[in-house]
């Protein structure tokens, strides 16, 4: 949890914010396809929706499919669910390895 307080500080100097996908690394990115591509289309989160669901249990498509669907639904009370969920998950472990 510790290890998380560097990105809390990039949210509050606007280059994260606290639930979007998670920070693609470069080489990560040019292995991308025009779909994964779209993920990066928003600012990169804290939490999201990879982290509240499978985590570590998924593949990098489920990974993609749960940050579009994020980005589709995006909204305040849809972040307050992910954000609670993603709290959830850290707790419990469930999915990390």
């Amino acid at each position: 949890m510790i290890d998380e307080l560097p990105q809390l500080l990039n949210v509050f100097v606007g280059q994260m914010s606290l639930i979007g996908p998670r920070p693609a690394l470069p080489c990560e990115v040019v292995q991308y396809d025009a779909r994964a591509m779209r993920r990066l289309t928003v600012k990169p989160g804290c939490g999201g929706a990879w982290q509240a669901g499978e985590r570590s249990d998924s593949t990098f498509e489920g990974m993609v499919d749960a940050d579009l669907a994020y980005i589709e639904k995006s909204s305040f009370s849809h972040d307050i669910g992910l954000m609670f969920g993603t709290l959830r998950s850290m707790f419990d472990g469930e999915g990390a390895y």
